[in-house]
């Protein structure tokens, strides 16, 4: 009995995270997430990943994007310049090969959270510049 009361006062949110009925949750509504109910950290960096993406890049461009989250590329008409578009920490081994393979992958932007910004720097800080951030992810532009 205690389980199943238990249980009524808890809610499966975004990302697998139990919360109670009286935690600060909130409607993810912008975006192909949404409808998904997620705590509030994760709604408000959605939202702001979501207007900053959809202003800056625009509809149809070539992206990468180096992270964990891969909804990213369904923000807006994207062309996905990856060979994968399940994101891992690995992406880089293959993304050479596939680049030259498919001159036409060469991405226009990228994306990258925070986490990687030594990977996408390292790798691509000549050839690119960043353009604009927020506190989770960093938009870069392919150098004219």
């Amino acid at each position: 009995f205690i389980v199943i009361v238990g249980n009524l006062f808890l809610i499966r949110t975004a990302g697998s995270i139990k919360h109670t009925i009286f935690d600060p949750v909130s409607m993810i509504r912008k975006g192909p997430a949404t409808g998904i109910i997620a705590d509030d950290k994760i709604v408000q960096r959605n939202k702001d990943d979501f207007e900053m993406m959809t202003e800056m890049i625009p509809k149809g461009s070539k992206v990468l994007y180096i992270g964990k989250d891969s909804d990213v590329y369904m923000f807006n008409d994207y062309e996905v310049c990856t060979p994968s578009t399940i994101s891992t920490p690995t992406y880089a081994e293959n993304l050479d090969d596939y680049v030259a393979n498919n001159p036409d992958k060469v991405p226009e932007y990228i994306v990258y959270e925070n986490d990687y910004i030594y990977t996408a720097t390292g790798k691509y800080g000549n050839e690119y510049t960043e353009f604009a951030s927020n506190w989770y992810i960093h938009l870069m532009k392919k150098n004219e």
